[in-house]
């Protein structure tokens, strides 16, 4: 395949040469910034640096291509990477070691055969993934993860920001932005880690009348999730036979001066949650948890979904990529237009 070829929505993946497992995940965004642009959460090549998400120009060596056969869901998922992008979120190491340590634990008949490992998959989102990518969704016109009050924040990793890209995209009509679930307040949060018992218990409440809009069976899959978010182990891994030590995460409790909107009530019923196509709106590949899947594991689905996705094979390794001679100061550009952005989020200090 050859780099003119290329659509913005691309998903790409990096592998040691024509091998799997896939390592790395990207989304191609045509000149967006570069020549041939490439946006993903990738580490920092200056040592020492964060990892963020950042725009970088292409590469071609071991990258296999997989292109959405809905090309309005495509142009959708690349126009919300070029907006998330921007921010150049950092993120930290503990959004890799909880893959590869649930990735350690698959039983070997799962992770070896694709159809078992697309359904394990399927569950995940059912059980996690759903109202996670509703959060996100809901995030869609802003910044992907809120930076904390030290400016830091979990971030997300290469493969977490495509799945994000494909499902926010796809989402869109039946999700609420932050300012539209608040007009008019400016210090608002959709988080679902920090609901109290209280908060969960108005939900019911609020399932019981018809003013309130609420669907029963999605409150209790809700309350549910933020069960599983607050267990301290979501996905009940046992780290010693992950072969990893357990991240050792802080409690991060909520920032005084803050809103904190639960992700279900960005939802527009109707449909209920529980019982609207995913499937048909954002393709059966992308009926991920984008926390827990790795990049082998995403591009599993999406071959396995002939519907929704079409392979198109491995670009040319020996074209290279055009040279941008101002590459290095736009870079820098980015970076001090990035952290100025990011302050918008941080509107109490």
């Amino acid at each position: 395949m050859k780099i003119a070829e290329l659509q913005p929505g691309d998903v790409l993946f990096t592998l040691l040469g024509q091998k799997v497992p896939a390592l790395h995940t990207q989304i191609y965004s045509d000149d967006s910034h570069f020549p041939q642009t490439i946006i993903h959460a990738v580490d920092d090549p200056r040592r020492g640096g964060p990892s963020k998400l950042m725009a970088t120009g292409l590469k071609t060596d071991g990258m296999l291509v997989y292109r959405c056969r809905n090309a309005d869901l495509s142009y959708e998922a690349y126009a919300t990477a070029l907006r998330w992008a921007k921010y150049l979120v950092p993120y930290d190491q503990e959004r890799k070691t909880l893959k590869e340590g649930y990735r350690n634990t698959i039983p070997s008949n799962v992770s070896e055969v694709p159809s078992n490992l697309v359904a394990l998959m399927r569950l995940l989102f059912q059980g996690h993934g759903i109202f996670r990518a509703i959060k996100y969704t809901a995030r869609r016109n802003e910044i992907l993860c809120y930076p904390t009050d030290t400016e830091m924040s979990r971030g997300l990793t290469c493969t977490m920001f495509v799945i994000l890209c494909y499902q926010a995209a796809a989402l869109a009509d039946k999700v609420l932005t932050t300012s539209q679930v608040c007009p008019g307040e400016k210090a608002v949060r959709i988080s679902d880690k920090k609901m109290t018992s209280k908060e969960l218990d108005e939900m019911d409440a609020l399932a019981k009348t018809s003013q309130g809009g609420l669907d029963p069976v999605d409150v209790k899959a809700y309350k549910q999730y933020v069960g599983m978010l607050q267990s301290g182990n979501e996905y009940q891994i046992d780290w010693d036979l992950a072969g990893r030590d357990a991240p050792n995460r802080k409690p991060n409790p909520k920032l005084p001066g803050y809103k904190y909107v639960p992700s279900i009530l960005c939802w527009k019923n109707p449909p209920s949650i529980t019982s609207f196509d995913f499937a048909g709106a954002m393709t059966a590949g992308f009926m991920v948890d984008a926390k827990i899947t790795t990049s082998e594991q995403l591009r599993v689905c999406l071959e396995e979904d002939k519907v929704g996705w079409l392979n198109k094979g491995f670009l040319d390794g020996s074209e290279k990529p055009d040279e941008d001679p101002e590459y290095k100061s736009k870079v820098q550009n980015y970076a001090e237009w990035a952290q100025n952005s990011r302050d918008r989020f941080n509107p109490i200090k």
